[in-house]
């Protein structure tokens, strides 16, 4: 009696954890895929991350205001409408 329990406990739980259906419902492949989109506003972030001021400069434009903080340089510029941080002298984001 007790083996035929036993054997029906193991035979529901390996049923149980042999079911079809994913384990939880994140969708792992979206979160690390690659976007194809062409950005709308026209920067291309790649070509800004790692670049020195004098470089983010060339390909945005000059100027318009920039802060100074404990650890980082922040600089807005006139023709484009995103801000970059610099950290340790390069584009951080």
């Amino acid at each position: 009696m007790v083996l035929a329990v036993g054997a029906v406990a193991a035979l529901a739980v390996a049923l149980w954890w042999s079911r079809p259906e994913s384990r939880d419902s994140f969708d792992y492949a979206a979160a690390f895929e690659q976007s194809q989109a062409t950005p709308t506003n026209g920067v291309n972030v790649l070509a800004l991350a790692g670049k020195d001021p004098q470089s983010v400069e060339q390909l945005l434009g000059p100027t318009d205001r920039c802060e100074q903080s404990l650890h980082s340089h922040r600089c807005r510029y006139a023709q484009s409408p995103v801000e970059i941080v610099f950290i340790a002298g390069r584009a951080d984001w």
